[in-house]
């Protein structure tokens, strides 16, 4: 799509509903003007929480998007997706919530905290309030700090094992942060199952 002219972006515009592509291939189109805003009636990013700095995602509403709408031109109705709200390390978290809706012109909603039944299908999203988490943040990181110095402790004790408790430590961090708690039990898991299989290599080998 990249090698593609106007005449090739018209073609496929004009015939089809749903176009799918990643952000820095809309990103050269529009810059070409091989496309518009106005073409567009609704803009999905996926993984939306990248929208920052220099990125495809942020040059398309910045450059593009805004500058349309502040023309009084037409813009497409935006939807981002993403299982976490932040990007990069878990700080200034407000901060950084109300530079992505403002970027994407959009707030932020969740499903209900419920389990869905059947009865519960038509039920809308609920928006996310300011200053609302899902979890205590700093409690967490402390917890996390705890249990990974403890963790790699009682490995020195038993094993010539080299654990980097301060790495794993900012590793779960970044879990936690992408993907949640149930992610993040399932990576302190994995860790335990890697740490303990090189202990018992390392018991061969001696």
């Amino acid at each position: 799509m990249n090698e593609w002219a106007r005449a090739d972006w018209r073609d496929c515009v004009g015939d089809h509903d749903v176009l799918v592509g990643t952000p820095a291939v809309f990103l050269n189109a529009l810059s070409k003007d091989f496309i518009q805003m106005s073409d567009i009636a609704l803009l999905i990013f996926d993984e939306c929480h990248q929208a920052v700095g220099k990125s495809p995602m942020a040059s398309i509403m910045k450059e593009f998007y805004w500058r349309a709408k502040h023309g009084n031109s037409d813009v497409p109705r935006i939807l981002g997706l993403t299982a976490s709200i932040l990007h990069g390390k878990l700080k200034g978290i407000e901060n950084k919530r109300r530079k992505l809706e403002t970027i994407l012109d959009a707030a932020v909603y969740k499903p209900p905290s419920y389990a869905l039944s059947e009865d519960d299908t038509l039920k809308k999203y609920e928006r996310v309030q300011s200053k609302s988490c899902g979890f205590d943040v700093d409690q967490v990181q402390l917890q996390l700090r705890e249990c990974f110095v403890r963790f790699s402790d009682r490995l020195k004790q038993s094993s010539r094992i080299r654990v980097h408790s301060g790495k794993a430590f900012a590793s779960g961090i970044y879990v936690v942060v992408q993907s949640g708690m149930c992610a993040l039990a399932h990576y302190m898991g994995e860790c335990i199952l890697y740490q303990l299989q090189r202990e018992e290599e390392l018991r061969l080998e001696r």
